[in-house]
C-alpha cells in the first residue's frame, strides 16, 4: 500500500458485519487512493509475460513449460520466486496446470507464511454459502495442486477455504486497454465494495494494482469498483454476482429499467425491462405499448463476413434500441471485421456508433469509453478531411484516460503524441493552402 495514500480512505464496518473502504475526505476524480502488491497472480493469456504482463512476444520457460517471459530481464527478475515453483511444475509434466491452480500453488508457496499469511487470513471466503457444485468443481483444482506440491500440500480443508477466498476476493487483471490477462489476489483492495456504476476503478501495472477514483467522491462515501463487466444486461450481472460473489446486487444501476435490453415500440419510443421483467416505456403516452420483447436472433458466427454482419445489424436495429446488448455486440463484431480488412473509412462509422451507444449508456469517465474514443481518433486520423474530428476524439479520450490511468501512463503518452502529430500536420496543410 502506498504511504502517500493512507489518508485518503478508511476501513470501517459496512453495516452487514463486514468491512469496506470509505473516503476519509473529498476525493477528486483521478485520485490515486491506494496501491497494493499481490499475494499471488497468474496470467491466463497466451504469450503474456508473467513479470511485466506484456502480451505478444513472451516465450515459455524451458524447464516448467508453463510460465512465459518476454525476455531475459523479466525472467531474471522473476527467478528468485519462480525457482522453487519451476522445479515442482517441471516434475509434474506433462500434467496441465491451469491458471487457477497456479494461483493457488503460489499462495501455498508464499514466503510470508503460505496459507497462514495474515493478509490472506483476514479475507473471508463465505465457505458456508458455497454451493456443492462449486466445491465439486474445485476438487479437480485441488488434485492438481496436490500433484504439484506433493508432501508440501497443505491440509485439504485449508486448501478449500483458500480457493473459496480466491473466488470472492480475487481481481481479474486487465492491461491498459482493459483486455483481460489473468487474475490476482490483492490485500486491502479486496475490501472495496461492488457497484455496477462504480466511483473507482483498478489499474494494473507490472504486478501492482492501483485504486483510482473516476469521479469526485464526498467524504464518508464507500469506495466501489465493478467486480464484473458492467456492459452486461442487469439480469446477467446479478446472476453472476450471486453465483460467484454470493450477494444480490441492489446498486442504482440494477434497480432501474435496463437499457441494455431495450426494445423498439410502435410509438417510436423504446421500452426497457425493470427488475421484474416488465417493459417500461420511454414515452408516457403510447396507443399500443409493446408488452413482450421479441426473441433474440441467433448470434452471428465468429468468422461471419462483412455482408452477413451488416444484414444482422439491420435486422437487430428494427427490433431493438441502439443500446441493446445484441446491437452493441454485433456492431463490435462488424468493426473488428472491417479493421481486419483495412477498411478504415467504414470502420470509422461503426466505431463512432459504438461511442454513441456508450454515451447513451452514461459511461462517464469509463476507461472502456476512453479506449473506444482513442480507437475512433486513430481511425479518423487515417481518413482524409477528418483531422479535426480525430483531434476532438483524441482530446476526449485523453481527458478520460488521464483520470482512469493517470497522465504518465503509456497510453496517455501515446494519445498526446498522436494529438501533436495531428496538430503539426494541420499546420502544414494550412501553410500550403495560403496564397
Amino acid at each position: 500500500m502506498a504511504a502517500s495514500s493512507i489518508e485518503t480512505f478508511s476501513v470501517d464496518g459496512d453495516g452487514h458485519g463486514g468491512r469496506t473502504l470509505f473516503s476519509a475526505k473529498i476525493l477528486k476524480a483521478g485520485t490515486s487512493v491506494l496501491t497494493a502488491l499481490p499475494l499471488a497472480t497468474a496470467v491466463s493469456t497466451p504469450m503474456c509475460c508473467d513479470t511485466c504482463w506484456a502480451v505478444g512476444s513472451a516465450r515459455k520457460c524451458l524447464q516448467c513449460k508453463l510460465v512465459s517471459y518476454c525476455g531475459a530481464a523479466c525472467q531474471k527478475a522473476a527467478w528468485p520466486k519462480h525457482k522453487k515453483e519451476c522445479a515442482l511444475l517441471a516434475k509434474a509434466l506433462p500434467r496441465e496446470v491451469p491458471p487457477s491452480a497456479l494461483l493457488l500453488i503460489r499462495l501455498c508457496m508464499n514466503e510470508e507464511g503460505g496459507l497462514a499469511n495474515p493478509l490472506l487470513a483476514e479475507m473471508q471466503g463465505h465457505q458456508e454459502q458455497t454451493s456443492s457444485e462449486f466445491k465439486e468443481s474445485a476438487a479437480s483444482i485441488l488434485m492438481i495442486v496436490a500433484a504439484v506440491l506433493g508432501e508440501a500440500t497443505p491440509p485439504a480443508a485449508a486448501l478449500m477455504e483458500t480457493i473459496c477466498k480466491v473466488r470472492v476476493n480475487s481481481f481479474g487483471i486487465c492491461d491498459g486497454e482493459q483486455q483481460p490477462i489473468g487474475a490476482g489476489l490483492y490485500p486491502r483492495l479486496h475490501l472495496a465494495n461492488h457497484s455496477c456504476r462504480p466511483n473507482c476503478m483498478v489499474l494494473f501495472t507490472r504486478g501492482r494494482a492501483e485504486l483510482r477514483t473516476t469521479r469526485t467522491i464526498a467524504a464518508g462515501t464507500p469506495l466501489t469498483v465493478s467486480y464484473i463487466d458492467a456492459l452486461t444486461p442487469t439480469h446477467l450481472r446479478r446472476a453472476e454476482l450471486q453465483s460467484r460473489y454470493l450477494f444480490d446486487c441492489l446498486c442504482p444501476a440494477c434497480t432501474v429499467p435496463d437499457t441494455l435490453m431495450a426494445v423498439r415500440c410502435s410509438c417510436g419510443g423504446t421500452a426497457s425491462p425493470d427488475t421484474s421483467g416488465v417493459l417500461v416505456h420511454s414515452e408516457p403516452i403510447c396507443a399500443s405499448p409493446i408488452t413482450a420483447a421479441p426473441p433474440l436472433p441467433a448470434p452471428s458466427a465468429p468468422d461471419a463476413s462483412e455482408r452477413t454482419l451488416e444484414q444482422a445489424l439491420r435486422e437487430l436495429t428494427t427490433l431493438f434500441a441502439p443500446t441493446h446488448m445484441a446491437v452493441l455486440t454485433t456492431t463490435r463484431s462488424l468493426l473488428e471485421r472491417l479493421l481486419a480488412e483495412g477498411k478504415w473509412a467504414k470502420a470509422t462509422q461503426y466505431c463512432a456508433r459504438i461511442v454513441e451507444i456508450m454515451d447513451a449508456l452514461s459511461l462517464h469517465n469509463s476507461p472502456l469509453l476512453g479506449i473506444e474514443l482513442y480507437k475512433l481518433g486513430k481511425l479518423r486520423a487515417l481518413c482524409d478531411g477528418q483531422e479535426r474530428l480525430a483531434f476532438e476524439a483524441l482530446s476526449r479520450a485523453l481527458e478520460i484516460l488521464t483520470i482512469t490511468h493517470g497522465g504518465s501512463h503509456e497510453l496517455c503518452k501515446s494519445i498526446q503524441e498522436k494529438k501533436e502529430e495531428l496538430f503539426i500536420a494541420s499546420q502544414m496543410i494550412a501553410a500550403r493552402s495560403r496564397p
